[in-house]
């Protein structure tokens, strides 16, 4: 399966360390907010690994992106504990 651009940009800003990092969600910053909300929603909701969530708080997204975030995370915690 094609992995979506802003999953390539979320492992990147997990894999990086230091300066490289803050280069990393600096990048993925400009990305979402070049993107239209509904695209980063979107691609939010394919997100199947909950550790990458963090790096899109991290980066800095306005409230409904975080409320999507924390949904996905929920769900994705919730089927990982075995539940739906």
């Amino acid at each position: 399966m094609k992995m979506a651009a802003l999953e390539t940009y979320l492992r990147e800003a997990q894999e990086a360390k230091g300066m490289e990092h803050l280069r990393a969600i600096a990048t993925l910053r400009w990305y979402i907010r070049n993107s239209t909300e509904h695209d980063i929603i979107v691609a939010i909701r394919k997100i199947e690994d909950a550790t990458l969530l963090r790096y899109i708080i991290e980066a800095g997204v306005n409230a409904t992106l975080q409320h999507e975030v924390t949904k996905r995370h929920e769900k994705l915690t919730k089927e990982a504990a075995g539940g739906e």
